[in-house]
């Protein structure tokens, strides 16, 4: 969906994107580990048998990289790289947006929480201190692998063949519901954080209306980082440091799905008229064929 202006000239025929192909195949590569593991009712803690796990949270990052692959565009695998990989994409006030937005959210939905619930507002009922004491390296590499792996695909590939086809907003509510579902099988699994929400329960609807609210802001985001990727990514991992390090009580999430829907809606109307930035560090933009 993006192009380098110094290679855009160069461009003669843009690749199509192959939206339901992709989809299946993001769901498809996933599930046919996640729903043995689910079955089994064999626990993500236990290992060798988390191994089969792990290989189906793969399943997105593969399915982009044969879709990307399939394109047979080098020029389009060029810049889907550098998408991933650079910073000059991304301005001051985006990265202010990026790592500022989750934990100011979470903490919001805190303290609205409390507010109505009569709760604590203590450092100790803010931070989950124990997992802060004992944050290392691998564990923030740990936190950083799920978003890597997904937004490659999300947004590397989906939002950009879902954005053929669709306006922004349309492309945001379809994503989120679309990323939510691969979350499923988890429902079934032991010791999932999935599982302990409950199928059918408040706190798995607002699972739901959480991935679809939070769809909107990352396509803000994405849009206006020019296709960033990392962005992206940054910002996932972000929200992951946020539901980590923040103690959220069924009230507090609840709270902050509520702030993520008033964004969304507040996005749904700014969505369909944003521009591009033209920021010096910004590279051209083009909008991709029609998928097949």
């Amino acid at each position: 969906m993006y192009n380098f202006a110094h290679v855009s000239a160069e461009v003669t025929a843009l690749p199509r994107y192959r939206m339901l192909s992709f989809f299946l195949a993001t769901h498809g590569l996933t599930w046919v580990f996640f729903i043995p593991f689910a079955v089994l009712q064999w626990s993500v803690n236990d290992f060798p048998r988390n191994l089969l796990f792990f290989a189906g949270g793969l399943g997105p990052l593969v399915a982009a990289l044969l879709f990307v692959r399939g394109t047979r565009d080098a020029t389009y695998m060029r810049e889907y790289a550098a998408r991933i990989i650079s910073f000059g994409r991304i301005s001051g006030r985006w990265w202010s947006a990026i790592l500022l937005l989750p934990p100011a959210v979470t903490l919001s939905g805190i303290v609205i929480a409390a507010v109505l619930t009569g709760g604590s507002l203590q450092p100790d009922n803010l931070l989950n201190i124990s997992t802060i004491r004992n944050v290392t390296v691998f564990y923030i590499l740990l936190m950083l692998l799920a978003p890597l792996i997904e937004e490659i695909a999300w947004r590397g590939y989906g939002q950009d063949a879902l954005h053929s086809r669709f306006g922004l907003a349309a492309t945001s509510l379809i994503l989120g519901v679309l990323w939510w579902s691969w979350h499923l099988p988890l429902f079934f699994m032991a010791d999932t954080y999935q599982s302990g929400l409950g199928l059918l329960t408040v706190q798995s609807l607002e699972f739901l209306v959480w991935c679809v609210a939070t769809a909107f802001v990352m396509t803000w985001i994405y849009h206006g980082t020019t296709g960033s990727i990392l962005a992206a990514i940054v910002y996932h991992f972000m929200l992951n440091v946020a539901n980590e390090l923040l103690l959220t009580d069924a009230a507090a999430e609840i709270a902050r799905s509520a702030i993520q829907i008033a964004l969304a809606l507040v996005l749904i109307l700014v969505l369909p008229r944003l521009k591009r930035d033209d920021g010096t560090r910004r590279v051209e933009m083009w909008r991709p064929a029609r998928s097949n």
